[in-house]
């Protein structure tokens, strides 16, 4: 107990633990666990979708990660696009 006890109680109140992966549930935390890890694997659009599931003020509080994110989204789906020869329209011919 003592000084140090407080001090260390004090310091533990400041410390988030965050699981190592995917929580299953539908908890604010276990639907952010399942977007870090779709985040973490590359799939922004799993991450978006699991966003739906969070109550309006999270939805609120993340709504400029979600454009970023949904932008991510978009400029991956048009790269594999052209990685594959996929041509997002017509090529100018010259």
């Amino acid at each position: 107990g003592g000084f140090l006890g407080t001090v260390g109680a004090f310091a533990k109140s400041f410390v988030s633990v965050r699981p190592a992966g995917p929580i299953e549930g539908d908890t604010p935390e276990a639907i952010v666990s399942r977007m870090r890890d779709a985040v973490e694997h590359g799939d922004f659009d799993k991450a978006l979708a699991e966003r739906d599931a969070l109550p309006a003020v999270a939805k609120e509080a993340s709504a400029a990660w979600a454009q970023a994110a949904a932008d991510r989204a978009a400029i991956d789906r048009l790269v594999d696009k052209v990685a594959t020869g996929a041509t997002p329209g017509p090529a100018a011919s010259q």
